[in-house]
């Protein structure tokens, strides 16, 4: 008799136990994809404004798109 309520008692355990580790895995690996898309995004956008940027720092003669540049930014 006391065996069998053990046995039962670890079965709800482990299920309850099974039930909150899918929850949070769920709610976790949700967040943290959100937050991966949105840093990679914000990656990608640093490096497209450092790629441009250096462009415009390389190609000295070309003055007008490094104001344009310059103003658009400050």
């Amino acid at each position: 008799m006391i065996i069998n309520i053990i046995k039962m008692f670890k079965k709800t355990l482990y299920i309850e136990f099974y039930i909150v580790k899918l929850v949070f895995d769920c709610v976790f690996r949700n967040t943290l994809y959100i937050i991966s898309e949105k840093l990679k995004k914000f990656f990608l956008f640093l490096f497209a404004i450092f790629i441009l940027y250096t462009v415009l720092r390389l190609s000295k003669p070309n003055y007008y798109f490094r104001n344009i540049f310059f103003v658009y930014f400050k």
